[in-house]
């Protein structure tokens, strides 16, 4: 299965919504030993995200048989309205770049670069609400 990151939103950019909810996944999982450093960097919004994603990704699925990330996104409209006040066009930007790198990660040869290397296998990134309801988004990306 995907190694479920739930994400819960609050007014705060979603860049922090997005590394607490990845800090607080790897730390309670037993099962994750995600190096010091990558914890770490998930504090300091100095270091790239997607990078950080992309690293704790390959610890899932080649040290832990995972086959990706699974992001859960609740509340979603906390972290958007805070954006919005607040003039984060860049913050909202994030989602495309997860987007992105979902696409480009799909995009691999059956989860092997081109020298043959390991890479995880991406599904990809979907709005999807929950509940039956357009007001409540959430974001699934599997990556």
């Amino acid at each position: 299965g995907y190694l479920v990151i739930p994400i819960t939103g609050y007014r705060a950019s979603l860049d922090k919504c997005l590394r607490n909810g990845l800090k607080n996944a790897i730390t309670s999982n037993p099962q994750i030993k995600a190096p010091t450093t990558v914890i770490q960097r998930l504090g300091d919004s100095s270091f790239s995200l997607i990078e950080i994603i992309d690293e704790i990704t390959r610890q899932a699925v080649q040290k832990n048989g995972y086959k990706g990330l699974l992001f859960l996104f609740d509340e979603m409209g906390k972290a958007l309205e805070q954006a919005s006040f607040h003039n984060q066009e860049n913050d909202i930007y994030i989602l495309q770049q997860i987007a992105e790198y979902t696409g480009r990660s799909s995009n691999r040869n059956e989860g092997r670069s081109t020298n043959g290397e390991s890479r995880p296998a991406v599904c990809g990134a979907s709005w999807t609400p929950v509940r039956p309801s357009p007001l409540v988004p959430h974001l699934f990306v599997s990556c």
